[in-house]
């Protein structure tokens, strides 16, 4: 019988001494000695098996997507929408997820891509669905995050340009929360509402459900398809070939989303602006089974609307 002397190592020392390492809710990782050599033993879910790594002989997974981090502090919490506890759950889901989109993806054909070609190649491929979902939620996870800062003093929309965007599409700022509030209130389930710009530069709202993003129009609606079914030639189910990214020589390329939001073979045209996070562990904890009124209500005091009206600038910027 072999004999481990195991150790337990803080999170900062392991960061410093081993910085491929990725950590997960809830995970324990630990370092064992043997004769010199080091192994690694990440514990995961119960339904896992162990998984056990030689640190010299055998290589770990390779890790092409990393967690981003918040534009404010997790310890604080992003009251009153979020309490420190449910923020940093929510942080760490993030974390378990970008783990498993790197195991998934390892030694395939994807393992080279970004988040934003992963959902273009997977959206309409369902034996990629799992791949789809994780990258997706990904993505829609952290543009959530890096919309958010910490409590404004006024609910209003403190940017011009969009304040006077969002009156005139939606007839006033009181109109356009309603209107947002209604839809996330609409979603029966999980899923995202969004605030997006159209490429006819007209702001809408839609959702998308569970795992969706306004990235594959398909999965975003404006209506409850179960009673409103989206008729074939929608606009929202078409896209103009005449609104394509020009990238000339004199211009810079784009940021990622919209870049991918504008290609010619892509299937949504919407550039995404603003998202709530409607899944039910965002705001169960700090609000309860039926708190999402509270929850939607919060949401307004949290909004960077900088960042919002950046998006809008940074796309018509490449039109």
């Amino acid at each position: 019988m072999v004999f481990y002397r195991i150790n337990i190592i803080s999170k900062n020392f392991l960061k410093t001494t081993f910085p491929s390492i990725i950590y997960k809710k809830n995970f324990h990782t630990l370092i064992l000695s043997k004769n010199s050599q080091l192994l690694q033993i990440n514990r995961t879910r119960p339904r896992k098996k162990l998984l056990l790594q030689h640190y010299e002989n055998k290589s770990f997974i390779r890790n092409t997507h990393y967690l981003n981090p918040l534009p404010f502090p997790i310890e604080e919490g992003l009251e009153p929408l979020f309490s420190p506890v449910t923020l940093h759950e929510l942080y760490e889901y993030q974390g378990s997820l970008i783990e498993d989109l790197n195991n998934l993806t390892d030694q395939t054909e994807f393992m080279d891509n970004t988040i934003f070609e992963l959902i273009d190649k997977t959206a309409q491929v369902p034996e990629n669905a799992l791949i789809f979902n994780h990258a997706s939620q990904i993505w829609n996870n952290d543009f959530f995050f890096q919309s958010l800062t910490k409590k404004n003093s006024s609910k209003e929309v403190d940017i011009m340009d969009l304040n006077e965007r969002i009156k005139k599409d939606f007839g006033a700022i009181d109109n356009f929360k309603e209107h947002f509030k209604n839809m996330a209130l609409g979603i029966f389930g999980s899923g995202w509402t969004w605030l997006v710009e159209t490429e006819f530069h007209i702001l809408r709202v839609v959702n998308t459900y569970n795992a969706g993003t306004t990235l594959d129009v398909t999965r975003t609606q404006e209506k409850d398809p179960n009673n409103h079914p989206m008729p074939y030639n929608s606009p929202f189910l078409t896209s103009s070939k005449n609104n394509v990214l020009d990238v000339g020589a004199n211009k810079p390329s784009p940021p990622p989303f919209i870049k991918l939001a504008l290609q010619p073979s892509h299937k949504s045209r919407f550039n995404p602006l603003l998202c709530l996070n409607m899944w039910e562990h965002a705001y169960i904890k700090d609000f309860g089974i039926r708190g999402k009124e509270d929850y939607i209500d919060g949401f307004w005091d949290c909004i960077n609307w900088e960042v919002v009206q950046r998006r809008i600038i940074q796309r018509n910027s490449f039109m």
